[in-house]
């Protein structure tokens, strides 16, 4: 039977410890946020040890980390994922940062990497790419140490005929409810075939906005890149979302962007 890490031992035992001292006798509330306040620097002391010791094993046994980006060169895994590619699978450039992520597609290594089935909400949570959920051990959702989310994808489009399309986007930063100012800043940046079709920056409101452009019917290949800036406290980036489609020329209803995309290997 394996045995928890002590400094995780001690940790339940603080919790536990805590449950039963405030469960034994009415107490003042003063006395209860006393007793909040020692548990949750007691915690903060137990998370950095924890994370100490996880930097100390094997990199196989870390689960608080996300996968190193795979190369595309060689026998790689990402390699053999575009050989089981499916239809509607784009690549995808998952970055998290303790810096803002500017307006275009950085140059620098992904915190992940690989093929993605897009559906009709894109995500800026690292666990849909592959890394662990936010907890309070990894400090994902601090955003005071995770400053900025960022989501690049690339692939092709399959539009069904040359004309006037309107692109449909509805953004929604990550911002704290009871009406407090404290909201995430978004950047939508979409190319077609090459050429910018939509440039959005500094986005903080929940407004759907759309753009009318000519497209060419046909494959055209696209990329993608989403990004959600925090200003430093407050609701974390990885809570922001975008939801991207497109009316297609002869049709009332918006199509999502994921129901446009097919798979054509370069």
């Amino acid at each position: 039977m394996s045995m928890l890490p002590n400094s995780r031992k001690l940790f339940l035992v603080l919790c536990l410890g805590f449950v039963g001292s405030a469960g034994t006798a009415p107490a003042l509330a003063s006395d209860l946020e006393e007793r909040l306040q020692q548990l949750e620097a007691e915690i903060e002391v137990l998370r950095e040890e924890i994370n100490r010791e996880s930097d100390v094993r094997p990199e196989a046994e870390q689960p608080d980390t996300l996968a190193p980006a795979a190369s595309a060169k060689g026998d790689s895994d990402i390699s053999r994922n575009y050989a089981m590619a499916g239809e509607r699978d784009v690549r995808a450039r998952y970055f998290l940062a303790s810096d803002p992520l500017p307006s275009r597609p950085p140059s620098g290594e992904p915190m992940a990497e690989g093929l993605v089935a897009l559906d009709g909400t894109i995500q800026l949570n690292p666990s849909r790419y592959g890394g662990p959920k936010p907890g309070i051990l990894n400090r994902y959702r601090d955003a005071s140490v995770h400053r900025a989310a960022g989501l690049l994808v690339a692939g092709h489009l399959d539009l069904p005929r040359s004309g006037e399309y309107r692109i449909d986007m509805a953004p929604k930063p990550a911002r704290e409810g009871g009406g407090s100012p404290v909201i995430n800043e978004m950047r939508v940046y979409l190319e077609i075939d090459g050429e910018v079709v939509l440039d959005k920056q500094d986005i903080t409101s929940w407004r759907r906005v759309s753009e009318v452009i000519d497209l060419e019917g046909g494959v055209r290949p696209f990329s993608l890149w989403v990004v959600s800036n925090s200003p430093g406290f407050g609701p974390p980036p990885i809570d922001s979302t975008l939801e991207l489609g497109f009316q297609t020329p002869g049709r009332a209803e918006v199509t999502p962007l994921y129901r446009l995309v097919t798979w054509l290997e370069d």
